[in-house]
Formats: C-alpha cells, sequence, structure tokens
C-alpha cells in the first residue's frame, strides 16, 4: 500500500464525523460512499470538492474543500496551504501530502493555532516538510486550534520543533513537565536528593540566615506605592495562594486560648495615624469587558459537628461551652485589657474618601438567606439608646416592607410588643392597622382597616365597606365591654358604649364642641344591647347640652328651657307622631 493509500485509510479510520470511501458498483458514477460516525451506516453522495487535490501553486483551502487531501505533486516550487477560519468552522478536516520534492507549508490564520499532542504552537505558526512521503491530517475543534488527528508520516516542523511519527515532542513552554518519567529525568541529570524532596516538606538541615532586614518572596509588588517599607512582601502571579495561616485547636477542653490561622495587631503611638490589625484589598483591573469579582476579605464558618447551633442570643461565647456555636464574623469593643472607655463603631460601611461624589456601594449590605432573624438587635438594660435611625435625603424611602410572594392580608409584617410579649401594635399586609391588644374578636372575624384599643375596658375599632361587612351596615364602630380586656364582661344601664367628640383650639387647648353619646337603658341579653342615643352642643358659655335624644323605643325629644334647665318640650314617637308636649321635662 503506497503512502497516499495510508493517509487516505487513517482518515478513513480516526475521523469519527464523517468519511469517504472508494466507488462501489452499488454507487452511481461520479458518487462515493459517505460514511456516518464510522464504521455507522453509509450512503452514496458527491462530495463538495475532489477528495484528492494537487496544487503546484500556494492555495487557500475553503470550507467546502473538507475531508480532502491536498498534496503538491507536480509542484517545481513551494506550496503554502492556508487554512480557513477555526472559529464557526468546528469539524472541518484537511490531510496533506508532500509528493514532489518541495516544501510543503501549512499556514493557520492569524488567531489560530496548530496543536500537536502536548505541544501548542503559538497562533499563526506555520508547519511544514519538505520530505517527500511525508503526510499529515488536522481537525478543527472550533477553539482556534487545529488538531494533528493522526499519526504523521516522514518529517513535520511546527514552531521550530520536529513532529515525527509515533512520538510526541517536548515543549520548552511546560518546563519538562511534559516528560514521562520525572523521577529518571532528574536522575540522569545528576540532581541531589534537595531536588527531589517534595515542594510542602524541604528539609534544610544544615547552615543557618542572618542578617536579612525585610525578606522578599515571590518578586516585586504588584501594588507599588501601597505598602511602604514591608518586613515580609509574598507576591503570587499564579492565581494561588500567597500565604495561608492554619491552625487545629486540639488542647484540653476549657483551656484560655485563642489560637488563629492568621492573626494581626497594630498598636497606635503616634497622633492623628490608622492603624489596622488587618487589611484586605479587591481590585479589579481586568482589560476589556470580561467579568470578576473583587473581595476585599472573605469570611466562611462551617459546622461539620452533627450538632445543631446554638441558636440562643445573645451566643454562648464563653470558653468552655458545651454548646455548638458557629460564628462567621465575631466583632468586640476590647474590655479584657484594662479598657475604660467605649469604642465608636462597631461597623462602618462606607468609602475610601468619605466623599458622595466619589465611589460608593450600591447596596451597602445584603442578608440573603436566614433560618429566623435577618437582623436581631439587643438593647442595653439601662440608658436611653435608638435602635435604628434611617435618614436620607427627603425624595427616597426610609423603610420598605416587600413580600416575595401574594400578599395574607392577614399576615403581620409589623409589629411591637412589650417586654410581657403582649402585642401592642401591630400592621398586617393588606395595610391594617392594630393599636393596642388584639380588638377584633367579637365582630365576625372582621378584620379592620384600623383598630385603636384603649386601656380598661373601652376599645374602639374601625372598618371599611371591604371588611365583610353589608351594605346596610355602618364603617365605623365603636366597643364597650365590662371586665378587663383578656376577660370581658357585658355592660349593664348605664354604661355609655361609643362617644364621638368633635373638639376645636380655643387658642389654648382643644375643647369640645359638640358630642354624641350612645347610652345603655334596659337590660343586656345574647344578641341585644338595648341603648339610647343623645346629641350634645356647646352653649355660648362652653356647657355641652343635650339637643337630641332618642331612646331605646325611637322616642325622639327635642328639650326646651325652664328656668335654666333642658326638659322635653317636645316628644316624638317612632312613627314621628306627636305624643306629649310638657314642661315637666318627661315623654309619655
Amino acid at each position: 500500500m503506497n503512502l497516499l493509500a495510508k493517509a487516505l485509510l487513517a482518515l478513513l479510520l480516526l475521523f469519527p464525523i464523517e468519511a469517504w470511501g472508494q466507488a462501489t458498483t452499488t454507487c452511481p458514477v461520479g458518487q462515493f460512499l459517505k460514511a456516518f460516525s464510522y464504521p455507522g451506516p453509509t450512503t452514496c453522495a458527491s462530495p463538495s470538492a475532489p477528495l484528492t487535490q494537487a496544487k503546484t501553486t500556494s492555495y487557500s483551502v475553503l470550507p467546502l474543500d473538507t475531508y480532502s487531501t491536498f498534496s503538491n505533486q507536480g509542484a517545481i516550487g513551494p506550496v503554502t496551504f492556508t487554512l480557513p477560519p477555526v472559529l464557526n468552522n468546528n469539524g472541518l478536516s484537511y490531510c496533506f501530502n508532500v509528493l514532489a520534492a518541495q516544501t510543503v507549508t501549512v499556514q493557520p490564520q492569524a488567531a489560530d493555532a496548530i496543536v500537536a499532542g502536548s505541544n501548542v504552537a503559538p497562533a499563526n505558526s506555520p508547519l511544514a516538510s519538505s520530505t517527500v512521503a511525508s503526510s499529515i491530517c488536522l481537525l478543527a475543534n472550533n477553539n482556534h486550534q487545529w488538531i494533528v488527528n493522526n499519526f504523521p508520516l516522514g518529517v513535520w516542523t511546527l514552531n521550530s520543533l520536529t513532529v515525527g511519527l509515533n512520538y510526541n515532542p517536548l515543549n520548552p513552554s511546560l518546563n519538562l513537565s511534559d516528560l514521562s518519567n520525572v523521577a529518571t529525568a532528574r536522575a540522569n541529570l545528576g540532581l541531589g536528593s534537595i531536588a527531589i524532596q517534595s515542594a510542602t516538606a524541604v528539609a534544610i538541615t544544615g547552615g543557618t540566615i542572618t542578617g536579612l532586614t525585610n525578606l522578599n518572596v515571590g518578586g516585586t509588588t504588584n501594588f507599588p506605592g501601597y505598602w511602604g517599607t514591608t518586613s515580609i512582601l509574598a507576591t503570587n502571579n499564579l492565581g494561588q495562594n500567597t500565604i495561608v495561616g492554619e491552625v487545629v485547636n486540639n488542647l484540653a477542653p476549657a483551656t484560655v486560648a485563642l489560637p488563629a490561622g492568621t492573626a494581626g495587631a497594630c498598636k497606635m503611638t503616634s497622633q492623628g495615624n490608622a492603624c489596622f490589625g488587618i487589611y484586605g484589598l479587591g481590585e479589579l483591573r481586568q482589560s476589556g469587558t470580561n467579568g470578576g469579582i473583587g473581595v476585599g476579605g472573605e469570611l466562611t464558618v462551617r459546622n461539620f459537628t452533627t450538632n445543631n447551633p446554638d441558636i440562643n442570643l445573645p451566643p454562648n461565647t464563653a470558653i468552655g461551652t458545651t454548646t455548638t456555636v458557629p460564628i462567621d464574623l465575631n466583632l468586640t469593643c476590647g474590655a479584657g485589657g484594662g479598657e475604660t472607655k467605649d469604642c465608636a463603631i462597631g461597623l462602618n460601611i462606607g468609602n475610601e474618601t468619605g466623599l458622595s461624589s466619589d465611589p460608593i456601594f450600591n447596596t451597602a449590605e445584603y442578608i440573603r438567606f436566614y433560618r429566623q432573624y435577618a437582623l436581631y438587635i439587643d438593647a442595653m438594660p439601662s440608658g436611653n439608646q435608638t435602635n435604628i435611625v434611617a435618614r436620607n435625603n427627603g425624595t427616597g424611602i426610609f423603610l420598605q416592607l416587600q413580600s416575595t410572594t401574594a400578599l395574607t392580608g392577614g399576615n403581620t409584617v409589623l409589629t411591637f410588643a412589650d417586654g410581657g410579649s403582649v402585642t401592642r401594635w401591630y400592621v398586617t399586609q393588606n395595610g391594617a392597622l392594630f393599636l393596642g391588644q388584639l380588638a377584633q374578636a367579637g365582630f365576625g372575624g372582621n378584620l379592620p382597616t384600623l383598630n385603636v384599643e384603649g386601656q380598661g375596658t373601652f376599645y374602639g375599632y374601625a372598618s371599611d365597606s371591604v371588611s365583610g361587612l353589608s351594605v346596610s351596615q355602618t364603617a365605623i364602630w365603636l366597643a364597650q365591654a365590662r371586665g378587663t380586656q383578656a376577660s370581658k364582661l357585658a355592660v349593664a344601664t348605664p354604661d355609655n358604649i361609643g362617644m364621638l367628640t368633635a373638639n376645636g383650639w380655643d387658642g389654648t387647648q382643644y375643647t369640645a364642641g359638640t358630642r354624641i353619646i350612645s347610652t345603655v337603658s334596659g337590660t343586656v341579653s345574647n344578641g341585644i344591647v338595648p341603648a339610647g342615643l343623645s346629641l350634645q352642643t356647646a352653649t355660648t358659655g362652653g356647657v355641652l347640652t343635650p339637643g337630641l335624644t332618642i331612646d331605646n323605643a325611637q322616642q325622639v325629644a327635642i328639650p326646651g328651657v325652664v328656668t335654666g334647665t333642658p326638659t322635653a318640650s317636645l316628644c316624638l314617637n317612632a312613627s314621628n307622631v306627636i305624643i306629649k308636649k310638657t314642661t315637666t321635662g318627661s315623654c309619655v
């Protein structure tokens, strides 16, 4: 079998996507066997270009030439085959044969590289051979690479390296990491025992290091002018950790010790300067539109025990605790070294300059997932402190409460409870406001828009028309009960069960001008509360005086004035019939 036939056979066997075979009696004239996922099903078809093309001058290979084998048969000078771009041409495959004693060069595009084994040539590096009977096949992988996808025959040169038969050349840029037997290579180079020690366990058994004023590990700093004079400078440009501190606390239980993987400390002894125990800096400096994450400091706590965390507040952080307390960030104001003064701020979030015109955080603090409390503020046992102060410039929102799901009207979104866990006021998702204790009981389960409950036996209830009341009912309810808020008793004569008063400012205070009073007048039983109604107005002397009275039989009394005392001068029954006109002040 000649070399060309061998190359064609290698292409057919090694290329897994599509291959062309010789014409047979089962295919029409001019067509060939075409195999998909060789050696799968075959079909007859015509290739877009001849399977074998001889070029005597340079030629730009086309995507339509895929699966073709090119040669320089008949050439009397060098022939260069320029490959098409790899991008969007994944799966293109070409073979090249040297049949004339002239140089055949395979030239990729500027952004594409040829890969032979572990050797990745620089982009735009050519592949060349002038040895007759040399052959090679390339496959595009859509990653700006042409892969040598079979064992090349003869001698080919790629980026000044020889690509020969049945072996891959060493790549100098890999620094011998592609050697098949590193230990044997070290021995062949005559290296001593220190050369074969692990990088994580190098033992230097002799000599001393003295006289160092500073230690530089890794080379020049990547942040010139940031650090000033340093005792130890460690740099790393390989995307790896520079300094790692680890500690395992295997001390006896309840040992007073605080071992730290990495510790920093700073003592301030001069005026007007700054001091940092630990400083972290994360800068994003990638070019173009590439993404990236810059983090000044990352803190992570993990609970690998089989214990649930201690969620008591405050957490139990005393040495000797028997509970599991995983805390990610613990900020404390020093109080164990003889300090007598307070600290200023536990957590300060801002920018470097303190100027709002400079870059600032879009979100100063983001709390994503939590089991019970996103934020818990505990008060001092005594004193006058403010838990939260929210300031803005008058155009923003001070506080926004937002549900991530559909609203449930009766659910509480804001509440206040006293030290005995008794709710004093709360707001529900539908905007209802409750002032006082829970007061909707006894009103058919209607949820109020505004609920006000006072001390003693009086409480009020107000509701709009969407709360479940019928159209014939009022939208404002005033209610009275004897007993206590927790244990209510029935009202009785002459309890006032509702009062509305209109007040006006008299120059010094608000003074009542009119008043409507509803008074129990009869025997109270289940579903029955007989009552009357009195409308009072203030005289020119400022005395609230009844002007209209309706009793529990719907009799209306319009009083007159006899010797300065209000008396009934006109009485109407429920049918608006005058039943008595008297000067004695009573209606029959």
